[in-house]
């Protein structure tokens, strides 16, 4: 059933607050609404600090706080920490705790740019939802991942290179590995070079190959993805 909901957001000298409500059309079920907090204050030039509250309401509560500092030029560094993390972008399998770091760093005279993800499970551990016979959720557990007898925690690294060839031309080579950390033959590895091309009054192409590999099989899935972009309206 598609969610509804509303949100609130104010923002005041560097503090920004948010509130957010949502859920089903129904909001008889508990397990279906959802009330979300978030708050991020920042130090122009210096640092930002944040934190964020998710499912407050309901038994899959979901929290975590973030840093990040913006005092060196050209540098940028971010660390968290999520409890009860379920966004599997950022991680190829829930986890309880979860730690999570980024870095970039451009050298402007080499038209060069370097970035790193990170992001970890601290233990084997993930929160499930609890169903009856007719699929409907009663409740939350922790439970643990095994394979073979032995733990294992998800784990995800992301690397990425761009260099500015031209003031209309951009290369870059983007790779991702998710795996398993303890179990074997469960890595996959993302390679994806692609360029961006400026034209001039006509927007943006970006093109590239994207092949996916993984421990059982090499190379098992690749796409070429080719994507134009164009502003109708352009705010200076």
């Amino acid at each position: 059933m598609a969610e509804n909901g509303i949100a609130v957001i104010g923002d005041v000298a560097g503090l920004r607050l948010a509130a957010n409500i949502s859920g089903d059309s129904l909001y008889d079920n508990n397990e279906a609404f959802k009330l979300n907090f978030g708050a991020q204050y920042r130090i122009k030039d210096v640092a930002s600090f944040g934190a964020t509250l998710k499912s407050v309401t309901n038994g899959n509560f979901s929290t975590g706080i973030f840093a990040a500092l913006e005092s060196v030029e050209n540098l940028t560094l971010n660390a968290g920490f999520v409890y009860n993390s379920t966004d599997t972008s950022f991680l190829p399998a829930a986890s309880k705790y979860v730690l999570r770091a980024s870095a970039g760093y451009k050298i402007k005279d080499a038209k060069l740019g370097l970035f790193a993800d990170f992001a970890t499970g601290l233990n084997n551990e993930y929160i499930a939802a609890e169903k009856d016979a007719d699929k409907n959720i009663t409740g939350y557990e922790t439970l643990e991942y095994k394979k073979d007898g032995d733990d294992y925690v998800p784990l995800q690294v992301r690397g990425r290179v761009s260099f500015d060839a031209t003031d209309t031309l951009s290369l870059n080579a983007f790779v991702k590995v998710n795996t398993l950390v303890g179990a074997e033959d469960s890595s996959t590895t993302e390679v994806y070079p692609y360029v961006n091309i400026k034209l001039p009054k006509f927007g943006t192409l970006n093109a590239g190959l994207r092949m996916t590999f993984n421990d059982d099989v090499g190379l098992y899935k690749f796409s070429i993805p080719l994507a134009w972009k164009y502003k109708l309206i352009d705010k200076k």
